[in-house]
C-alpha cells in the first residue's frame, strides 16, 4: 500500500545549527521556514494529511505549523513527543496515534528534500513488516554533504545491512528520507528497550532482520540536511 501521510520530525534541539533566536524548524531557507517547506513539499506530492511531531520549544513551533495549515490549506496533525531529548526514534514512535497500522512516509523537518523525491515518497508502496530507506549512492555529491557527519549505510542485494555515522565501509548515505508501515514503530521499541532512542537504532533493527530494503535516488532527485 501507499502511505496517505507523511510524518515530520520537528523535535529536535537543532545543537549543530548557531541560531539562538529560533528553533531550527523555523529557520528560514529562501524566505520560507524549514518546516514549513515540508509541509508545502508534502502537500504538492501528494500526501493527504501531514503529522507533524514536535518537541523542544513546542509552543512557538505549533503555533507556526498550525499558521501554515490555515495560510496554506494544507491538513496538518500537531503530535507531541515529551522525550525529545533522548531521541529521534520515539518522536517517530510519538506518530503512532495518528499513523495507526497504515503506510506512512517520514522526513526531518530539517532535511530539504527535492519535489521529484517526495513525490517518489507518496508513489511508493512498502510491503508489511519493512521500511524503505532513501539512500544516496553518490554520496551526497550533488549538494556537498558533509561526509563527516552524514549517516552512512552499507548495502547487499538492495538491503540496507548495517547503518551508523562511524561506520568505516559504506555504500550510501541514508538521505532522512522513508517510507514505512508499523514495524518501524516496533523497531523503535525494540531498539529503546536495548538502550538506542535513534531512528538509526530502529533502523538498525530492521537492517539485522533483513527487511530494511533501500531506495535509491534517482538522477533527478537531491537532498541536503541543514
Amino acid at each position: 500500500m501507499q502511505p496517505a501521510r507523511l510524518v515530520v520530525l520537528a523535535s529536535g534541539m537543532g545543537s549543530r545549527l548557531r541560531s539562538k533566536t529560533s528553533p531550527k524548524p523555523l529557520v528560514e531557507l529562501g524566505g520560507i521556514s524549514l518546516v514549513e517547506r515540508a509541509v508545502v513539499g508534502a502537500a504538492h506530492a501528494g500526501f493527504d494529511e501531514v503529522v507533524v511531531v514536535t518537541g523542544h520549544r513546542a509552543d512557538q513551533i505549533d503555533r507556526h505549523v498550525l499558521e501554515v495549515s490555515r495560510r496554506r490549506g494544507i491538513r496538518v496533525t500537531v503530535v507531541h513527543n515529551e522525550r525529545y531529548r533522548e531521541g529521534n526514534g520515539l518522536s517517530a514512535l510519538a506518530a503512532r496515534s495518528e499513523v495507526g497500522r497504515e503506510p506512512f512516509a517520514l522526513v526531518m523537518a530539517d532535511h530539504v528534500f527535492s519535489p521529484s523525491l517526495l513525490w517518489r515518497l507518496k508513489q511508493e508502496s512498502v510491503e508489511p513488516g519493512e521500511v524503505l530507506v532513501a539512500v544516496d549512492l553518490r554520496l551526497g555529491l550533488a549538494t556537498g554533504v558533509d561526509p563527516s557527519d552524514a549517516m552512512k549505510v552499507r548495502l547487499a542485494d538492495g538491503y540496507v545491512r548495517a547503518i551508523g555515522k562511524q561506520l568505516s565501509v559504506y555504500d550510501a548515505f541514508d538521505v532522512g528520507a522513508f517510507v514505512c508501515g508499523p514495524a518501524l514503530l516496533s523497531a523503535v521499541e525494540k531498539a529503546v528497550a536495548a538502550g538506542a532512542s535513534s531512528l538509526a537504532g530502529a533502523i538498525a533493527v530492521l537492517a539485522e532482520a533483513g527487511v530494511a530494503r533501500a531506495l535509491p535516488l534517482r538522477d533527478e532527485e537531491w537532498w541536503f540536511d541543514v
